[in-house]
């Protein structure tokens, strides 16, 4: 029998393992964390840029993690730097609601309540746990 992986920042209350490959974990973070999103900010040029957008889990916040693409119910923003240079900005835009923005040192929640549904794109603020999966989306 293969033993689940449980990962050092959830309290597990219930794993589902979905067709899709996926295992899905909902629960309480034991410990502050520190993960990684892609959003996007505007260039000099006016043109839209890639940027890495690091975000702080607090211990007591409420996640769900999937095998890729994992969310919180707040997380705040540490830094936001250009995809590929040290370059730090400090406010960027949501890939997917342009109207919803990351600024350094503010706590995000997401715009509708954060939902404990097993599904990935729902409700919350997203995130990868590694830098270079955020990298790579």
């Amino acid at each position: 029998m293969t033993k689940k992986k449980v990962y050092p920042l959830l309290s597990i209350k219930k794993t589902v393992p979905k067709e899709d490959g996926n295992d899905y974990q909902q629960g309480i973070a034991q410990e502050d964390a520190v993960v990684y999103k892609k959003a996007l900010a505007r260039g000099k040029s006016g043109k839209w840029i890639s940027v890495i957008v690091k975000l702080g889990i607090k211990a007591g916040t409420r996640v769900f993690l999937s095998n890729t693409k994992c969310r919180a119910a707040e997380a705040k923003v540490l830094s936001i730097k250009m995809l590929g240079r040290s370059k730090e900005i400090s406010q960027a835009n949501s890939m997917h609601d342009a109207r919803f923005y990351y600024v350094v040192g503010k706590v995000l929640r997401p715009v509708r309540p954060f939902s404990p549904k097993f599904l990935r794109c729902e409700s919350g603020i997203h995130f990868f746990r590694t830098l270079a999966e955020a990298r790579d989306y």
